[in-house]
């Protein structure tokens, strides 16, 4: 039956169908003929109309495309399952999503309710399938009606159907397994490898994939193939079919092949066998913790298709044809549960191809591809984690990911630990982002989850590859010099860090929330300290001596396991601090890693580390970046926080001021300490003072991980946020640690409903605005007046990344309205911190920090420093360290002696003995700071430092003996070490014979260089006796700056509330501290008052340690803080001037570039020349006369120009006329349209002459001129192009060949017209102005194509009507005062609006004259009209534009009109026949009888033919017509715009002549500088106000009330000149009725142009255009597009025509818009504005529901349209102020 093949596919067909159904077994026999020639695999490809023969006969005798459609009505699955790759637009409904990787495909979110939810739009980045109807994925109330239990019920599929089809559908499959054996026949055996398939097998595998899409009637029987292992093994053996059977047949011999290449990729050894080993793919290398070791190497048994091609998918690097066939078969829940095995069995080998990959992206992204739609199921991935061993291959694949990027790390000689080492940006770590992706998938289902912690060989396994993250990325530190080369990798082990560590975290916590699972918690945490217990060990750190100072990794990931754990342990599963176990000396080593990250953070910010380049910078900014700091900041501040619960307290502060290198600053000597070279210099010290006492107050006051309530901590979050500066909605959610997307979804919504609540409480709306400048801003939010009271400086400055914000916040903070500024006298206000509260009961152990002696002896050198003003102190440190004093105080109520036991030396002596710090322990001999705050020290036992060098052999018995001769003595038996680095080792008490042995020693000659040795403790006499509250109280008299200042308050002391002091200057906080101290003892209050007495000025000077300087206290020199108050006064001052100075400039220039306006009556004497400066040289110019400037020797000199910018417009072609309405659909008409309506026949009958007279032929297309009001000579101008053009690169100049900006304010411009000329009346003379005013080529930049129709029909009339109509439309269309106008522009933006007479400039630019009659011809028509037949080529007077006819005279006037009852009486003789002519358009609209009852009195009437009363407008309403299509999306009934018929002939009339008043009265305006625009009226009445500015039109009568249309006439022989006008009518009518009617008819009642009516939503208009096809290409565009100016569908970013060379944008905008044109892009709502040759983006027109854009739907929110957006678009479209307003300008050249 072969022959079949050589007919036509529809007798084959139906030949096939009537086998079937004669005999079944024959029709299959007929089949497997066919397929063996159809399919042959030796031979495929050879034929290339085998897939039109394989879907004709698989369709039976239908058309295929009728086929599909019948099959898809018969899917009964109840899943959708649709398929898709990258960049396809999906759905993602939070409120009903069950998992957080649900997604929906366009049709099935349309369909189902969604309305109200919080759903976001999103590209897919990987691909993905729509998960509708999947219970396990998502909630039934979110499937849509095709999908899902309640699903439409599909048809049922007839007996017989596809009875060919299945049998087609085992060969397809098979032949498709013979294609996928093919590509392995010549590839070598251990290795994977990406194919390229031929177009071919590409257009096989679509087919495929096209038969699989029609649903379930397809789906099931090829899963029932795929999976049937019968068939699949008699395959395998040569059974099956007869073509594999018969040994003779091609099909055998080929198929016998495909099965070796198979064998030879997966098998070893023996082929008979079905069992065999992965040999094409690396084995993976087991964790040693892994206990099943077996089953990553046991044999592996083939049972079906699924197998096999699960196999090829993996060796080929995962084909996307494959790829989307199989996941088109997922919703069939046998074939899932089945590939789901075999996927995860070739898991682990997936990662050992990710490692060896060449395109690792793509590998990635297709792997995740598949996997999201396997693992988000949560029986199907417990199913896997039971019985496929999921979780073990997880973890096997990550190590083996890890594994080949180890390294040693070298730290130290001791140091055999392995980390993970980067080479370059991009070493391959990108392959462990589907490994991990996949881990947390599956983790995040809870009981996958539990089941993995459950585990301790896996949790084991896993925290061994967090150490190999462990001390990545190590830095040491340049001292000599600069490192030569900076890598730009800097971020990379962050994100590692992040996506490879930190993800997994979060969705392990999320199932430790209750006391059940406290029993799992424990046991990481062990697991935890074990595993760090060995990276110490394997660092050789054994806590002394410390770590080196001067190298540091900030990635630990096991210590911010351990912290993470231990707060979620200690918060919600209510475990005790001892239940943990963790003693004394654990918790050193544990703190020591956190707090060398965090002090080496300080030193970075501070420059210790700048000679390391911004390498080191930017991951010290990356560490506190709101992206990384949950995982990163926050857990080291946590970590430090447990450990100072358990260790010594003094040995805690101790550690943090050591670890900052400034110990040698702690003291109270007046000379410099000794320093080594790793100290911190004296530039930097005070700032690493300033970085102990941070670190201190952190883990003292920041407790967001302390268990404090989590909308407390959102708060805090969002405080700083907004204390700085105003935020919008997007990026303080982003920008909160806890609501970021990198936490599960249960916790990151959580976080989120309480972002919402607090923003209500904490901010209010900053809603946009549009200001002078047009610049639009989103809806932000700020801090209220009652939020600031939460700002907290220290968390803010770990927050912020630099310092200028934390400055802001501190602006904002003093400018609060809140914060009183009367009162303030110092120079400075220091950070309101927020009081210290008492942590929770857990780590009650914190608070011993405020009481130990250790910190009470820091502060006292603190406050001693900075009494006598030492550099080392800052007033920042001096604010911290008396905000720990206030703590201390505030919070000594709840000391108890249990809580401070480690401090005592009793207890814990050991501790305190051998440390340095045993000498500030010593100076107190309680921990009470009510006892320690009023001892007074004149004397103390203080550390001396000296500084020894090992490159000479030193006599250090000398140097003892020598330091010895003083008050000092030595004592101790053993060395130390406290504080080493790479540079410097502190010694503590030491013998001379072991120093000087211990010197000897190679190995310390050759790592250190330098030794800070204490050989002795020296005891120090302090200047006077002082205690904490003596110097407290002179610190207040210093800062205040007179002596006794501080008073106590015994009214304050007891009950009062504690409140943060705002404004928190020095003397407010000093006095707060006393106040609090004085609260706690009457003691303390006769201590300080007894202070205060001794201190009061009363006081005897020879007595008062004030003053005294023999008595060692300190001399506070008053004249000195005195003379700096006035310095700073004098500064504000100054500084207030110049803001005033400012100010007046500003209002100077605005006042410049308005006009003044004279509203007195001018005389009849001529004007005074006016007077003109150039921008450039300052040089004043008056006007001269023409012959003068011709004749001038100096003319380029003194001619001077007004700057202006010419460009192409169509705006007002696009004004409109009102049609009809018709349902909701509103039908417009542009100017253009009727344009071709009714000048195409007239222009034919007036032979091609130009009609400057009728109405609107001008306004079409034409030029329209703007100024900024500036002046410049033209040889000035010149020379300073020249200037910028040599020194700079301006791209206004590449983008606008004629363009240029203005000197004085950086508008853009392109012509410099005449402004010094003054022309005689007589005169004709024109000077030889230069090439910059020519207007056509300034047109021409913008719009190339019109540039001959600008340069044959641009003449002055035109020009000056343009500009005028400009004017007038960005007033609204009314000169009257009102909301809707749009304002004139910027410095009377339209050139016409100067003073001076810009018309002749227009017409000198142009050079040209349009003069096409006399004055004396058109006047005597106007006064005194011939009588006679008009001939053929003239046009009657009455169908001509009194607007026109008015600028035509003025325009011929040989120079400038500057007597106004000249211009008044042409107003007049106008506005006659203005009048006349809207009596004859009311009166052609009169019914037979309505002209009859008129006849008797109206003139017009009787002079009238009949045939021009015939009036038929039904041709406004042909198809041609219907010039513009409003909308159709509007939902709301769209308003009848049509003016009704008004019941007097007379008001009609009045309205009809505004349109000419309103030109009259603004060209007056511009000519005159007379009655300003617009016009501020009281009575509303805008025809009134009109005919008063026209004074000439109110000559006749008197009183306002008396005002009508018919009164302002002014005639000598009104019945003369009306006859002979209406006569030369009639003659005109006789000669073409079609053509007056049309004309008699034009004027109608206009209105403003506008922009093309949008959606509210975008997703309406996204929905309709998505898909649509172009009407020009035929083809659906990549980046469509919407013209907001016409409406037209344009391919953005494309030719659209292949023949065309232009881009289609560019194309549209030259013929829509004169070479200006708006697009809205489809798929990223973002607005693009073309001007000639370049684009800019303006912006975006919607805005999502928090007032903010989305751009590219980035974060896919719902967007609704901004009415005032569109609105300010559409002003600047009116206005032409793109150029000036858009600032990002490019040249586009045709890639649009």
């Amino acid at each position: 039956m072969a022959y079949l093949l050589n007919g036509s596919k529809q007798v084959a067909s139906s030949k096939l169908v009537n086998v079937f159904e004669r005999d079944h077994q024959k029709g299959e026999e007929l089949v497997h003929e066919l397929c063996d020639q159809l399919l042959d695999p030796s031979k495929f490809g050879e034929r290339s109309d085998t897939i039109e023969w394989l879907k004709a006969l698989i369709s039976g005798d239908e058309d295929f495309t009728k086929f599909c459609t019948r099959v898809k009505n018969m899917d009964s699955s109840p899943l959708c399952g649709c398929v898709w790759t990258a960049n396809f637009v999906a759905y993602r409904c939070r409120t009903c999503a069950a998992s957080p990787c649900m997604s929906l495909c366009a049709a099935c979110f349309e369909r189902g309710n969604h309305d109200g939810h919080d759903y976001n739009i999103f590209r897919s980045e990987a691909g993905g399938a729509c998960d509708c109807g999947d219970p396990s994925v998502m909630k039934k109330s979110g499937f849509c009606s095709h999908h899902g239990p309640n699903r439409v019920p599909p048809e049922l599929a007839p007996p017989g159907f596809l009875s060919a089809g299945k049998v087609m559908l085992d060969r397809i499959i098979l032949a498709m397994v013979h294609i996928l054996r093919k590509f392995s026949s010549h590839a070598s055996l251990h290795e994977t490898f990406i194919v390229n398939f031929t177009t071919e097998i590409e257009e096989f595998f679509a087919f495929i994939l096209e038969l699989v899409k029609l649903g379930s009637p397809i789906r099931t029987h090829l899963t029932q193939l795929l999976l049937n292992e019968k068939l699949y093994q008699g395959l395998m053996r040569y059974k099956g079919y007869k073509s594999i059977e018969n040994p003779d047949t091609s099909i055998r011999n080929y198929h016998k092949n495909s099965i070796s290449w198979f064998l030879h990729s997966v098998a070893k050894g023996a082929v008979t066998k079905i069992k065999f080993l992965f040999q094409c793919v690396k084995q993976p290398i087991i964790p040693p913790d892994i206990p099943d070791r077996g089953q990553f190497k046991r044999s592996e048994e083939y049972k079906n298709y699924v197998d096999e091609i699960t196999f090829w998918i993996v060796r080929y690097e995962f084909p996307e044809p494959v790829i989307l066939i199989i996941l088109n078969l997922l919703p069939d829940p046998d074939m899932k549960r089945e590939f789901s095995k075999a996927f995860a069995r070739h898991y682990s080998r997936i990662a050992t191809s990710l490692a060896n990959s060449t395109k690792v992206d793509q590998l990635s992204t297709r792997v995740v591809h598949i996997s999201v739609q396997l693992f988000s199921n949560d029986d199907l991935a417990y199913m896997l984690a039971v019985e496929e061993h999921l979780l073990q291959i997880f973890v096997v694949s990550t190590y083996n990911i890890i594994d080949p990027s180890l390294q040693a790390s070298n730290t130290t000689e001791k140091d055999f630990h392995q980390c993970v080492f980067f080479v370059g940006t991009d070493p391959g770590t990108n392959a462990y982002w589907p490994i991990v992706s996949d881990f947390v998938n599956v983790l995040s289902h809870p009981r996958v989850a539990m089941m993995f912690l459950a585990d301790n060989n896996l949790v084991s396994s896993w925290v061994q590859q967090l150490t190999c993250f462990s001390g990545m990325n190590l830095i040491r530190r340049a001292i000599s010099s600069h490192i030569e080369y900076e890598p730009s990798n800097a971020l990379i082990a962050f994100y590692t860090e992040r996506e490879a560590c930190a993800s997994p975290l979060w969705t392990m916590l999320d199932v430790l929330q209750d006391r059940e699972s406290s029993n799992l918690s424990i046991n990481v945490i062990r697991i935890l300290l074990d595993a760090l217990t060995e990276f110490f060990d394997a660092l050789g750190f054994e806590g002394k001596p410390p770590l080196p100072y001067d190298q540091i990794s900030f990635h630990y990931p096991l210590h911010r396991y351990l912290a993470h754990f231990l707060c979620n342990a200690i918060k919600n599963q209510a475990v005790e601090i001892s239940d943990i176990g963790v003693d004394h000396d654990e918790a050193v080593k544990l703190m020591a890693h956190p707090l060398q990250v965090l002090a080496c953070m300080h030193e970075i910010q501070v420059g210790m580390w700048v000679r390391n380049g911004a390498y080191i910078s930017t991951q010290a900014l990356a560490y506190k970046q709101y992206f990384f700091c949950s995982f990163f900041f926050d857990a080291d501040l946590y970590l430090l926080q447990f450990c100072a619960s358990i260790i010594s307290p003094d040995l805690f502060i101790a550690s943090i001021f050591e670890r900052c290198r400034v110990t040698n600053h702690l003291t109270v000597s007046d000379h410099n300490p000794s320093s080594s070279d790793s100290s911190p210099d004296e530039d930097r010290a005070p700032k690493m003072m300033e970085a102990a006492f941070n670190i201190l107050l952190s883990v003292l006051g920041i407790q967001i991980h302390l268990g404090l309530p989590d909308d407390e901590v959102i708060r805090s979050e969002t405080v700083v946020l907004l204390s700085s500066q105003s935020c919008t909605y997007s990026k303080l959610s982003d920008h909160i640690p806890q609501c970021h997307e990198s936490h599960s979804g249960l916790r990151s919504r959580h976080y989120m409903s309480l972002f919402s609540d607090c923003l209500s409480q904490l901010a209010v709306k900053k809603e946009e605005h549009y200001n002078k400048g047009e610049a639009m801003d989103q809806t932000t939010y700020i801090l209220n007046n009652t939020a600031w009271k939460y700002y907290d400086p220290v968390f803010t400055e770990h927050r912020t990344l630099y310092k200028k914000v934390v400055q802001q916040a501190s602006n904002h903070l003093r400018d609060n309205s809140l914060i009183p500024q009367q009162g303030i006298t110092e120079s400075t206000i220091w950070p309101p911190y927020i009081p210290i509260s008492e942590p929770p009961h857990s780590y009650k152990g914190l608070t011993r920090i405020l009481h130990c002696r250790t910190t009470h002896a820091f502060i006292y050198v603190i406050l001693y420093k900075a009494l006598h003003d030492h550099a080392a102190v800052t007033e920042t440190t001096l604010a911290m360290a008396l905000h720990v004093l206030e703590a201390a105080l505030s919070l000594r109520n709840n000391h108890t002696e249990d809580v401070h036991g480690l401090s005592s030396p009793d207890l814990k002596r050991s501790k305190v003995e051998d440390s340095w710090h045993k000498l500030f322990h010593s100076w107190f001999e309680s921990e009470d700071i009510l006892i320690n705050i009023r001892k007074t020290i004149d004397m103390v036992q203080a550390p001396l430092w000296k500084k020894m060098d090992t490159s000479h052999d030193m006599d250090v018995s000398q140097e003892q003996n020598n330091e010895n001769s003083g008050n000092s003595q030595t004592t101790g038996q053993s060395a130390t070490f406290v504080a080493t680095g790479m540079t410097k080792i502190y010694v503590i008490y030491t013998k001379l014979e072991f120093i000087k042995h211990w010197l000897k020693k190679p190995k310390l000659q050759k790592n250190f260089h330098s030794f800070v040795i204490l050989t002795q403790k020296k005891t120090l006499f302090l200047k006077g006796k002082e205690s904490m509250l003596s110097m407290l109280i002179k610190l207040h008299d210093k800062f205040h700056g007179n002596a006794g200042s501080f008073h106590l308050d015994i009214n304050k002391l007891f009950g009062r509330e504690r409140t943060t002091v705002i404004p928190s200057t020095p003397t407010n906080v000093i006095s707060n501290v006393l106040h609090v101290a004085a609260s706690k003892s009457s003691e303390l209050q006769m201590t300080i008052q007894v202070i205060m007495k001794s201190l009061s000025p009363s006081t005897s000077s020879s007595t008062s340690p004030m003053n005294s300087q023999d008595g060692g206290g300190p001399s506070v020199d008053y004249e000195k803080i005195k003379r700096r108050k006035q310095a700073r006064e004098a500064r504000i001052r100054m500084m207030q001037q110049l803001a005033e100075k400012q100010k007046q400039f500003m209002e100077l220039g605005l006042q410049v570039l308005e006009p003044p306006f004279n509203t007195s009556p001018l005389s009849d004497d001529t004007e005074p020349p006016a007077k003109y400066e150039c921008v450039i040289c300052g040089t004043v110019e008056t006007e001269m006369e023409a012959p003068s400037v011709v004749n001038a020797p100096n003319r380029e000199q003194k001619l001077m120009g007004i700057i202006c910018l010419a460009q192409a417009t169509s705006v007002l072609g696009e004004i409109l006329l009102f049609i009809a309405t018709k349902g909701r659909i509103v039908l417009w008409l542009t100017v253009i349209a009727l344009i071709d309506q009714n000048t195409s026949p007239v222009h034919l009958f007036f032979k091609n002459k130009i009609f400057a007279e009728t109405e609107t032929a001008d306004i079409a297309v034409g030029a329209h001129i703007s100024t900024c009001g500036h002046h410049v000579h033209f040889s000035c101008h010149r020379d300073y192009t020249d200037s910028v053009s040599q020194h700079e690169s301006s791209q206004i100049s590449r983008d606008m060949p004629h363009g240029f900006q203005c000197p004085m304010c950086r508008q853009v411009s392109n012509i410099i017209l005449p402004c010094n000329i003054r022309y005689r009346r007589t005169s004709e003379l024109r000077p030889d102005v230069p090439s910059d005013t020519n207007i056509v080529n300034a047109c021409s930049t913008t719009a190339t194509t019109i540039s001959l129709t600008i340069q044959t029909t641009l003449h002055v009339i035109m020009m000056v009507r343009l500009n005028l109509e400009q004017h007038l439309l960005q007033l609204g269309n009314t000169l009257l005062a009102s909301s809707t106008s749009y304002g004139s522009p910027r410095g009377a933006n339209s050139c016409i609006q100067r003073k001076l007479p810009i018309v002749q400039r227009i017409n000198i630019g142009l050079h040209k004259s349009s003069t096409s009659k006399t004055i004396k011809d058109l006047l005597s028509n106007l006064e005194f009209p011939t009588s006679g037949l008009n001939s053929k080529q003239e046009l009657p007077l009455l169908l001509q534009d009194p607007i026109s006819l008015l600028i035509k005279i003025f325009k011929l006037y040989a120079c400038p009109v500057t007597r106004q009852p000249y211009f008044l009486s042409h107003v007049q003789l106008l506005y006659n026949l203005a009048y006349v002519q809207s009596l004859i358009q009311v009166c052609t609209q009169f019914s037979h009888d309505e002209r009859r009852a008129w006849k008797s009195n109206g003139l017009v009437i009787q002079t009238l033919d009949a045939k021009t009363f015939k009036t038929d407008e039904s041709h406004l309403f042909s198809s041609s017509g219907l010039g513009y299509l409003n909308t159709v999306f509007s939902p709301q009934v769209c308003v009848d715009y049509h003016n009704p018929k008004p019941q007097s002939v007379v008001t009609n009339v009045e309205q009809s002549l505004l349109s000419y008043l309103r030109i009259a009265a603004l060209l007056q305006s511009h000519i005159f500088s007379q009655h300003p625009i617009p016009i501020q009226s009281e009575s509303g009445n805008e025809f009134l106000e009109l005919v008063k500015i026209l004074g000439d039109l109110t000559s006749l009568f008197e009183g306002k009330d008396s005002v009508s249309a018919t009164k302002c006439l002014k005639w000598r022989s009104p019945r003369s000149v009306i006859t002979r006008w209406c006569d030369a009518l009639n003659n005109f009518v006789r000669t073409d009725v079609v053509i007056s009617r049309q004309l008699i008819n034009a004027r109608k009642e206009w209105f403003p142009p506008k922009l093309v009516e949008l959606p509210h939503e975008y997703s309406v208009l996204f929905q309709r255009y998505r898909q649509v096809e172009c009407d020009k290409c035929k083809t659906i565009p990549k980046d469509p597009a919407l013209c907001l100016v016409c409406g037209s569908y344009i391919c953005y970013k494309s030719k659209c025509k292949r023949l065309r060379q232009d881009n289609a944008a560019s194309r549209h905008s030259k013929t829509c818009g004169a070479g200006t044109c708006i697009l809205l892009l489809i798929n990223s709502s973002i607005v693009v504005v073309i001007r000639g040759s370049r684009a800019c983006i303006w912006g975006t027109l919607y805005l999502d529901a928090h007032g903010e854009e989305d751009k590219g739907w980035k974060r896919g929110k719902p967007l609704f349209l901004k009415r005032e957006r569109l609105e300010l678009l559409e002003r600047q479209w009116i206005q032409h102020s793109f150029d000036n307003s858009c600032k990002n300008w490019a040249a586009h050249r045709q890639t649009l």
